[in-house]
């Protein structure tokens, strides 16, 4: 099964020794096709003869693009890519189940558009006043409703899941997108002068349990459907994070102080005016 020896596309012809060290017996495990997800040669190659395929590929990108250009390029890549999957998936004519990484921005990015006290479930979908505000999140949104579409009819069966931002070990020395937004803390413990966080919490899930997540629903037969994962309902703010950091690194130097919500909230309106939007009003 595809499930325990997978092959797999990458955008470089050789996992980074980096990876192979990470994951003991990936270079034998692991068969590596060269290529991307607007490559249809690479990805008939990888599912041929597989029965589950498990989607991964994204473009991330938590800031606004550049230009309308450059947004319609990050839109093109991650919808026309997942449809050329999701094609290819059909084609190799072997495929059992179809197993999507959505993101929670397609479930919600709006709670202050269904007030604070509405409950996200999976038939939430974030909406499109909600979506303009974020390229990321309107990619992820199109991508899923793309693939229940296009799943309609066909032999293999779709599940997606619908993680918050993922925290948890790098394989690479990169500082990956999700972990970016720690990236404060980060360049504090590493000598940075950047003494402060804003108050700011995020839904998020550890690395170790959307894997974790995606084996269980590949192995679970008839799983299928939207699956939000989330570490909690109530998950720790900046600060928190900075505190659990200190604990865990007693010799690190993590930001010691908060910065007040009135320059956390003058800085997001400079930034926003300076992107071309205007924040969304709080309720």
């Amino acid at each position: 099964m595809a499930l325990f020896a997978p092959p797999s596309v990458a955008r470089k012809p050789l996992l980074p020794a980096e990876v192979n060290a990470s994951l003991p017996g990936a270079a034998k495990q692991l068969h590596v096709i060269s290529g991307d997800v607007t490559d249809p040669n690479a990805l008939k190659a990888a599912m041929r003869g597989c029965d589950q395929l498990v989607h991964l590929a994204a473009v991330v990108e938590l800031l606004q693009p550049k230009d309308e250009k450059e947004r319609q390029q990050m839109v093109q890549t991650a919808v026309e890519g997942t449809k050329m999957v999701l094609d290819a998936a059909t084609a190799a004519g072997s495929m059992r189940k179809v197993l999507l990484c959505s993101s929670i921005v397609s479930v919600m990015w709006d709670w202050w558009e269904c007030g604070r006290d509405h409950v996200y479930t999976e038939e939430d979908w974030t909406l499109d006043k909600s979506v303009q505000l974020n390229t990321y999140a309107y990619c992820k949104r199109e991508s899923e409703r793309l693939a229940y579409k296009l799943a309609e009819g066909k032999s293999w069966e779709l599940v997606t899941i619908n993680p918050g931002i993922v925290f948890g070990p790098v394989a690479t020395r990169k500082l990956a997108q999700s972990i970016s937004v720690l990236a404060p803390i980060v360049n504090h413990m590493n000598g940075m002068k950047y003494p402060w966080t804003s108050n700011l919490s995020m839904s998020h899930v550890d690395l170790d349990d959307v894997a974790a997540g995606i084996c269980g629903l590949l192995a679970t037969p008839g799983a299928a459907g939207r699956h939000i994962m989330m570490s909690s309902s109530n998950p720790p703010s900046m600060p928190q994070i900075a505190r659990l950091l200190s604990a865990a690194y007693p010799g690190a130097k993590v930001p010691p102080l908060t910065a007040p919500e009135w320059s956390v909230m003058y800085l997001a309106k400079f930034k926003s005016a300076k992107l071309g939007f205007d924040l969304p009003k709080f309720k």
